[in-house]
């Protein structure tokens, strides 16, 4: 944020000058006292300047985003449905999140817009709005850090008053004041710049309308902005901060007060939280500014700077300061019971599963890392984060003896130095969908390697079931790092182009994480069958050795099978186009590319789909249809219930797995399918399911949820 502190303010008589002289002469005749306001009828945000790769960057800020909106809704809904929340500290907690999202919102997704999707260009009056919202918001996350300071330092220094001086009226009278202020301060400072003519540049050197870099655009008198900026910095970032240091300054003195260490070391736990948002929300802006006033600042280290500032805050508050407190933690767990009870009045003797059970029968020492699901590839293709290079060669290296197979025809074959994926045609705002889709990797990763830690770290789910949903969670994280870390960097940053063997091994990932996913749901479905229709043998027939064997040889095919599958790729000729119709290296695609017979790979890619995506849905519905008569034969009514809410998440999963493939595939014999509407649609397929399992399959079950408790209670333990 730029509120133009150093300002040169020059005499009356140069400004005049050197203004007069840019404008036109029409205009210089009005520059006495009846000034002609020239007002642009757009701005250009110029952004980083000779900075090829800062795309990265606005990819970094969304995923920044979708985390702070996540976060943020998830820590207002808390407060909003937990009772004994509703107190005045968590009054400002909740206006902290809500500053923080709306702050964020006014300002994130613009920069995204303008930068990814080339929309530099903002209409007047749209850049004094988003000036005025990003200020304003920025200005209550300042003082809201201040009102919870001002909380602490009563709850430490006056104990005894605190519930008599820190009241919900009190809290709320604070928080309307700071919105009173705020929206009549922030008004008039934007308000001020319908007194600046702009008759030079219209380019505004950042990424938002920050005020600074708009009034000094002016080529009349803009002393009186100045002079605004510098009240503006004075309210908004050195008072704050003072206030802030003065308030600990007598809460330190409180606590040397305080005769055990125990307890002082307590008080001071209770400030930490508090005292790292503030370092990370004024550090950033003093540092930019007090180094601006002694020595020049790039202005792509000032962009990075200011942007990091703005946006990490919001990110981190929900993490650092709620979540890591004991009253949010007991209230999440007090809504988790409170849904129990209406979803299940009461829970005595589970025939569904025998999965209450499992818990004493799992105190074997037997390594869980060690269950199934070893044997992946070792590659470089996969990074955890979105910002991606082009796939190494060597990534290829595992499959290379593989890629001999159906190499009979290799030399005569003529094989492309690189194809082109075309992605969508004619859809000018395709990337809007990208976007979207890189916000649905950041859900899927942080939900499926939430489950994978909770799995590991948890004894009482070291069990055969929750094997298989390891897999699950691990595949899906895969085969999601498989292609929308590729897909967002050739549509978002236009890199198009991929060489032969990147292909290759593209291709070979993608359908073999797919296919983990599908026959895990197979296997997860006869886990549903076992247990329902054989309750009393289920612990002696799905054992974790049993379900590692299903997972080792549910791996060691997949990898053979598709292996040959990439392998046959390598005996076709391409002597035409190289253009990739989809928006990964598909097979279908590239086969029918091909000027030579492709009637043995079509054969393959056949039978595979008839074996990979047909077989386990008729798999899948003959269990279902065997669990159905077993459900008819329990006497109960609200047993029966029980049993079938059992499988309701699976049913959802596996619907949104299968139904798409298989209505694309039918549809396409029938009838041709516009090109957009295919990979729109087998897009979502392979994206949203590794997105909702992490959510419907394990969170929303009792194991889950219990370990996570059992998790936390042990880590206050250890502290």
């Amino acid at each position: 944020m730029d509120l133009g502190i150093l300002q040169p303010l020059l005499p009356e008589a140069h400004r005049e000058k050197g203004d007069i002289r840019n404008l036109p002469r029409s205009m210089a005749s009005n520059t006495s006292e009846n000034l002609t306001f020239v007002r642009p009828a757009t701005f250009f945000l110029s952004g980083f300047s000779n900075a090829p790769q800062a795309k990265y960057y606005f990819v970094f800020l969304s995923i920044v985003y979708a985390v702070t909106v996540l976060g943020n809704s998830f820590i207002m809904c808390i407060i909003y449905l937990a009772r004994r929340l509703h107190t005045a500290k968590y009054i400002c907690v909740f206006h902290l999140a809500l500053s923080d999202l709306c702050g964020s919102s006014a300002l994130i997704p613009k920069v995204i817009d303008s930068f990814l999707f080339d929309h530099q260009d903002i209409s007047y009056e749209a850049c004094l709005a988003n000036m005025f919202f990003v200020l304003h918001f920025m200005n209550l996350q300042s003082f809201t850090l201040l009102a919870l300071a001002y909380d602490r330092l009563v709850a430490i220094c006056f104990p005894l008053h605190y519930h008599a001086i820190v009241t919900k009226p009190a809290m709320f009278l604070i928080l309307a004041l700071m919105w009173t202020f705020s929206l009549i301060f922030f008004s008039v400072l934007v308000s001020f710049v319908n007194k600046i003519s702009f008759c030079r540049s219209n380019v505004i050197d950042t990424y938002y309308c920050d005020f600074a870099p708009v009034f000094r655009l002016a080529c009349n008198d803009n002393s009186v902005h100045v002079l605004l900026g510098r009240l503006c910095f004075g309210v908004l970032i050195c008072m704050p901060p003072i206030l802030i240091f003065v308030s600990y300054f007598c809460i330190s003195l409180a606590l040397l007060k305080i005769a055990h260490s125990l307890d002082r070391i307590k008080a001071i736990k209770t400030c930490t939280s508090h005292l790292i948002l503030v370092a990370i929300f004024y550090l950033p802006i003093l540092s930019n500014n007090i180094a601006f006033a002694t020595t020049y600042i790039h202005p792509n280290a000032r962009l990075i700077n200011n942007s990091l500032t703005q946006t990490i805050p919001p990110m981190l508050n929900p993490i650092i300061y709620t979540l890591k407190t004991e009253e949010v933690m007991q209230a999440i767990k007090d809504l988790f019971k409170h849904s129990r009870v209406y979803a299940n009045i009461e829970k005595n003797n589970e025939i569904t599963s025998g999965d209450m059970d499992q818990e004493r029968t799992e105190n074997r020492n037997v390594s869980f890392l060690s269950a199934g699901l070893s044997g992946i590839p070792h590659t470089r293709y996969y990074h955890t984060f979105l910002i991606v290079p082009p796939l190494s060669t060597g990534a290829t290296g595992t499959c290379s003896a593989l890629l001999e197979l159906g190499n009979t025809s290799a030399a005569s074959a003529s094989s492309p130095v690189i194809f082109i994926i075309s992605g969508f045609t004619n859809m000018p705002h395709a990337k809007y969908y990208y976007m979207f889709l890189c916000f649905v990797y950041v859900v899927t990763v942080l939900g499926n390697v939430f489950i994978m830690c909770v799995i590991y770290l948890s004894r009482r789910l070291h069990t055969a079931k929750y094997i298989a949903v390891f897999n699950l969670a691990f595949s899906d994280l895969c085969g999601s790092s498989a292609v929308i870390p590729k897909l967002i960097d050739m549509f978002l940053f236009d890199h198009q182009a991929i060489s032969y063997l990147e292909c290759l091994a593209n291709m070979f990932f993608v359908f073999h994480f797919m296919n983990i996913q599908s026959l895990t749901l197979l296997a997860l479905a006869y886990d549903r069958l076992v247990a329902i229709c054989y309750p009393l043998k289920y612990h002696a027939i799905i054992t974790k050795k049993s379900m590692s064997l299903i997972l080792g040889t549910m791996w060691l095919f997949s990898l053979v099978l598709f292996a040959i599958l990439v392998g046959l790729v390598n005996r076709l000729v391409f002597c035409g186009s190289t253009v990739i119709n989809s928006y990964f290296c598909d097979h279908g695609p590239i086969m029918s590319l091909s000027c030579n017979s492709n009637f043995i790979n079509y054969m393959i890619s056949v039978a595979l789909f008839g074996f990979l995506i047909c077989l386990p849905v008729l798999l899948i519905t003959l269990s279902y249809c065997c669990i159905a008569a077993a459900l008819f034969k329990i006497a109960h009514g609200a047993d029966r219930l029980k049993a079938m809410k059992t499988c309701t998440s699976h049913l959802v999963l596996v619907a949104i797995f299968y139904l798409p493939i298989l209505s694309v595939n039918v549809k396409s014999i029938s009838t041709s399918i516009d090109q957009n509407s295919r990979i729109f649609n087998n897009s979502l397929t392979q994206i949203i399911p590794p997105m909702l399992n992490p959510i419907i399959y394990t969170l929303k079950t009792e194991e889950v949820m219990q370990s996570i408790k059992d998790l936390y209670q042990r880590r206050k333990v250890n502290t």
